[in-house]
């Protein structure tokens, strides 16, 4: 226990916070507007976390980035075919995984809220050209990357929603601006949410709310330092348009304002991308798609004896991990459809999610799923392993993989459950273990069940709060 320590530790616009040695305290503040967000998220040995980052600074510090210096690539559009029709209209798109698509300019003043100093320095961003009003038009999609060549796009995939098939879905809101590389050498493709209307936008108006993109960027950026495999953020901005929302699907129209936020991973690629060629019969397509992702994101399996049954496998692997270190912290996805599964068994598509504030195995925070409940706290496991089956059920129609076993996909609740007691074990080891087979007897449950009371009751709680006020 560090008692006398305290740490610092930046994540907003001009201001620092002090942090108590054994949660990280986040506060972002934008000038003119009046917003403030808090995280409380343990992190282990916080003062070597941030003593190491202040190394990275100073060592980047003599070569960090302008704007103008970024480097847009895209082997998502230079490698896999694309739409032949470049008009950003609605339309069915057939043998193609992208199509070509702009941000739509909301023709108003927009205005940075947040960013996230770690993703800057990641990208080795200069923090002063993030205060530029170019930076505010550039992700908000009211400006391109000065000097970027690169096809901006929309990704094309289908899937499963609420397990119905919904065919063509795809990136309805979201503008891919391509590949930057990272200062360790590994490629982070961007994305603006919120940026307009797409060739997949079916009826929605392709914008995004301030408080659902605060909402993102505050959940990606705590699950990472919770240890969860998550996309990222690397910041807010506000478009300056308003935009209509039912919030509550009540009839209740208000007018909101409108914002976007620059997500970032190492691929958006799910398994609905894999799943609507197969559907199709475009079984080139699911083989051209395959052999990126293995390219790309699994190199170990280039020269393999069975590349393709190695990715399913190892793809499963991942997404029991993630799953298990969800359950671990309580974390509900609140919309698991396949389309909304990563390839690479990491976070993705922060919508209605929510943590469970007390022990409730059927807390769901999607309102839309309170009759059904299909994706509550206690059923994530098993529709991980329906998707995964989903999954798998393309790449054999398409005769990538020959068969898969039913050992090889099925995990049920009390495998996950005890992976997440292990992974929670394992980020307190100084706390005693707590015995499964005890709160199973105590509490008169399942040890499976036990497993996830053990972790969501132990586990130190994730505060995720935030006040917004117009001006």
């Amino acid at each position: 226990m560090h008692s006398s320590v305290t740490s610092s530790y930046t994540l907003h616009c001009g201001r620092q916070a002090a942090l108590p040695p054994k949660y990280m305290w986040r506060s972002l503040f934008a000038t003119g507007r009046s917003l403030t967000t808090s995280l409380r998220v343990p992190v282990a040995s916080v003062d070597k976390r941030c003593f190491a980052m202040a190394q990275i600074h100073a060592a980047t510090a003599t070569r960090l980035k302008s704007l103008e210096d970024l480097q847009v690539t895209s082997s998502y559009t230079s490698e896999l075919p694309g739409d032949p029709v470049t008009e950003n209209r609605l339309r069915q798109v057939e043998n193609a995984f992208w199509s070509a698509a702009s941000p739509t300019p909301t023709q108003t003043d927009p205005y940075l809220v947040a960013f996230s100093q770690e993703m800057a320095e990641e990208l080795e961003l200069d923090p002063a050209d993030i205060t530029r009003s170019l930076f505010a038009e550039v992700f908000t999609g009211n400006a391109p990357i000065p000097g970027s060549s690169s096809q901006t796009y929309a990704m094309r995939y289908g899937g499963h929603q609420f397990g119905s098939w919904a065919g063509q879905l795809g990136d309805g809101r979201v503008v891919n601006l391509g590949e930057v590389e990272g200062r360790n050498g590994q490629k982070w493709e961007l994305q603006l949410k919120g940026a307009g209307k797409t060739p997949y936008s079916r009826m929605a108006d392709g914008r995004a709310v301030m408080r659902s993109s605060i909402r993102e960027f505050i959940g990606s950026e705590a699950m990472y330092h919770l240890g969860v495999p998550t996309s990222r953020a690397l910041s807010i901005a506000g478009t300056g348009a308003s935009v209509v929302r039912d919030m509550f699907y009540n009839g209740d129209i208000k007018y909101e304002p409108g914002a976007v936020v620059c997500r970032m991973a190492h691929s958006w690629v799910r398994f609905g991308s894999f799943q609507l060629p197969a559907a199709l019969e475009e079984n080139d397509l699911v083989k051209q798609l395959a052999d990126y992702v293995v390219k790309h994101h699994y190199s170990h399996l280039q020269g393999k004896p069975d590349p393709y049954l190695g990715l399913l496998q190892e793809v499963i692997s991942r997404t029991v991990k993630l799953v298990a270190k969800w359950q671990a912290v309580g974390f509900t996805h609140g919309v698991l459809n396949t389309d909304n599964m990563s390839i690479l068994g990491e976070t993705i598509d922060y919508g209605p999610f929510g943590f469970i504030e007390r022990f409730d195995p059927n807390f769901t925070p999607n309102t839309t799923d309170f009759a059904g409940r299909r994706y509550a706290f206690r059923n994530q496991p098993q529709v991980a392993q329906w998707n995964l089956m989903a999954l798998a059920t393309s790449l054999v129609t398409v005769g990538l993989v020959e068969k898969v076993t039913p050992a090889l996909v099925v995990f049920d609740c009390s495998h996950t459950c005890s992976a997440a007691h292990i992974f929670y074990c394992e980020r307190n080891a100084h706390m005693p273990a707590l015995s499964l087979h005890l709160v199973s007897d105590q509490l008169h449950i399942g040890t499976a069940a036990a497993a996830i009371a053990a972790t969501a009751v132990a586990i130190r709680p994730v505060l995720l709060t935030y006040h917004l006020h117009s001006p």
